[in-house]
């Protein structure tokens, strides 16, 4: 079986993180809601292992800040 490779998860995470910010979840919680999304889609995603899913939630994490920061400047 071929892996689902850590970018793909890092959209996945993104998505599903703006999802939950537009749903009202406040901004301090969305790291930690990035986490689980991403440890979650190594359970539910059979090609996703767990240290993709937890490598790929970081990377949008910080993929999401450096974006921010550079737009704000």
């Amino acid at each position: 079986m071929e892996n689902l490779p850590v970018g793909e998860v890092v959209i996945i995470v993104l998505g599903l993180v703006q999802a939950l910010k537009i749903g009202g979840i406040e901004s301090r919680y969305l790291p930690l809601c990035g986490l689980v999304v991403g440890v979650l889609a190594s359970f539910f995603v059979p090609s996703v292992t767990l240290t993709q899913g937890i490598v790929g939630a970081i990377g949008a994490m910080g993929l999401y800040s450096g974006v921010k920061t550079t737009l704000t400047k």
